[in-house]
């Protein structure tokens, strides 16, 4: 599968998050197309045709790139069987170059 990346927007960072949440399935194109700004990948481009198109949520809901999370999208990228070696590794250099950039312990554990 094919998926789009972009880079999501953002107006400050943050080390940890409470819990991620996904925007239901209800059909809300509008809402979705916005929660779409806190995913790197969708498998149907920007704005994605369906939530469960996105992929690697790396801003929280107070729109903070958010470490946690960034460490969440490299576990769950090593997970997408379905993403072929060479654009992972483009991901995966992209995710680190964020980690790198806003924040000072950046190294994954």
């Amino acid at each position: 599968m094919a998926y789009e990346m972009h880079d999501p927007v953002w107006t400050g960072t943050a080390y940890t998050h409470d819990g991620v949440q996904r925007v239901g399935d209800d059909g809300n194109t509008e809402r979705f197309s916005a929660v779409a700004d806190h995913y790197l990948l969708s498998a149907s481009g920007f704005p994605p045709e369906w939530p469960t198109d996105l992929e690697l949520k790396i801003v929280d809901e107070e729109m903070n790139l958010n470490r946690e999370l960034l460490r969440s999208a490299r576990t769950r990228l090593e997970q997408l069987d379905d993403l072929d070696p060479e654009p992972k590794a483009v991901v995966d250099d992209r995710l680190t170059t964020l980690l790198a950039e806003h924040f000072e312990d950046a190294g994954f554990e």
